[in-house]
């Protein structure tokens, strides 16, 4: 994943939501539809409490407890973010990077569910081989293979490494590779993220992941997958397979 943009390359990532669905409780009257009653009816609890934080952001008694977790914070602890001291004194953004070393593989985040990633914010030096050079992986719940694996651009949704400033309902991306995905990303037990420099050079690393905790899950909630293919050269009149047959109940789509 860490090699030159080439000519004749097919590439694809793949988006997959495996039941991925924000419905919330309104009413204590019917079937309450997250299950997090066992199914039954709600009778007004933490289900009817959390409701839809993405289109209801002004309800506040929600019971999530939000958190952020960056190189400041590493755990996401309430209060241990900028702590480290700076030229400019302590508190003031001592420690907001790193320098990741080539070949060298940084946890960004391990955290006990259940819970929900909100956002995800980061940025690296802005060229094309060192943005198709840091490559995502995100495990849920325990799996042993990742359900994210990709490079760091094609995951932030633009293509080649080649920063084009835009925004959507997903993706916002402004002129220096500042990178933020919106989408969100629940688990039940655990989520863990890493990050790999695959390339040769040594870079700079900026993140934040923000998330929220004591989410109420349907038992079949989804999980969010994402898949990069790649060839180079591509095979004459042979098909490019965009994504390996899976089997279950999902939605797909490919940017």
């Amino acid at each position: 994943m860490g090699k030159g943009i080439l000519v004749r390359s097919l590439w694809v990532v793949v988006v997959i939501l495996f039941l991925l669905a924000g419905v919330s409780c309104q009413s204590t009257a019917k079937v309450c539809p997250m299950k997090a009653c066992g199914g039954g009816a709600c009778a007004g609890t933490a289900c009817a409490r959390q409701g839809d934080v993405i289109h209801e952001p002004y309800l506040l008694d929600t019971g999530l407890v939000s958190r952020s977790i960056c190189f400041e914070n590493p755990t996401g602890a309430p209060g241990a973010g900028g702590k480290a001291a700076s030229k400019l004194g302590v508190g003031r953004k001592g420690a907001p990077a790193i320098d990741l070393k080539a070949g060298q593989e940084v946890r960004l985040c391990d955290i006990e569910g259940p819970g929900t990633i909100r956002h995800i914010w980061m940025t690296t030096p802005n060229n094309p081989l060192n943005l198709r050079s840091l490559v995502i992986r995100a495990w849920w719940d325990g799996q042993t293979h990742p359900s994210i694996e990709c490079p760091i651009g094609d995951f932030m949704g633009f293509a080649h490494g080649k920063v084009m400033p835009y925004s959507s309902a997903v993706h916002s991306l402004g002129r220096n590779a500042g990178m933020n995905i919106w989408l969100p990303m629940p688990f039940a037990k655990k989520a863990r993220i890493t990050l790999t420099n695959d390339g040769k050079e040594n870079v700079p690393l900026f993140y934040q992941i923000d998330y929220t905790i004591r989410d109420s899950l349907p038992p079949d909630v989804g999980r969010l997958h994402v898949l990069f293919r790649r060839e180079n050269p591509t095979t004459e009149k042979q098909d490019f397979e965009l994504l390996p047959k899976r089997t279950g109940k999902a939605a797909t789509s490919a940017p």
